[in-house]
This record gives C-alpha cells, sequence and structure tokens, in this order.
C-alpha cells in the first residue's frame, strides 16, 4: 500500500501529511515553511506533525546506512531458515556466558 501511496485510499489528512513527508525526505533542500502551513490546514496537529517527521527521519537515516554498509534484505523465508542456523545472543559475537 505504501509503495502506491499517491493512489490508495488515504483521507485527505493522511495524503497530505505523506506528500509532505515525501518532499522532506526525496527534496528536503524545498520544503518551506508553506509546506507545514498546508497540514496545519488541512486538520493536522502540531505534534502529529512533528511525529510525523521523526518517523521519516529515523527510517531516513537507517536506510542510508543500510545503503551504506550494503545490507541485505532478508525475505520472510530467509529470515525462517537463518532463525535456526544463528547463534542465540551474545554467542554471536563470540562471547560465552
Amino acid at each position: 500500500m505504501l509503495d502506491q501511496w499517491q493512489t490508495a485510499g488515504f483521507s485527505d489528512k493522511q495524503r497530505a501529511m505523506l506528500d509532505f513527508l515525501n518532499k522532506v525526505s526525496q527534496t528536503p533542500g524545498e520544503v518551506r515553511e508553506e509546506d507545514v502551513e498546508l497540514l496545519r490546514k488541512t486538520g493536522i496537529r502540531e505534534e502529529a506533525i512533528l511525529d510525523g517527521l521523526v518517523v521519516c527521519f529515523a527510517f531516513d537515516v537507517i536506510n542510508r546506512i543500510a545503503n551504506a554498509m550494503d545490507f541485505e534484505v532478508w525475505t520472510a523465508e530467509d529470515f525462517a531458515s537463518r532463525a535456526r542456523l544463528e547463534p542465540r545472543g551474545s554467542e554471536r559475537y563470540g562471547f560465552r556466558a
């Protein structure tokens, strides 16, 4: 659904927030006070705007780190098969109790 957020069945408030967060994430240099004012006019509270920005920031940072480190994205099947093979807890890092 989030891959197609522009055409998914979100409310006007949700779509306004997603439009704004997309702009913040994709073209941060183009974000203006008017963009935030549009959210306010849509009825989105200041706290919700800040919450959205914090979540967007967290995902952007995680994605940038993952891209820089060339992280592999596991499928559900990968998780299931590797869960049986991976050492548990501190053993993973070579520590033994």
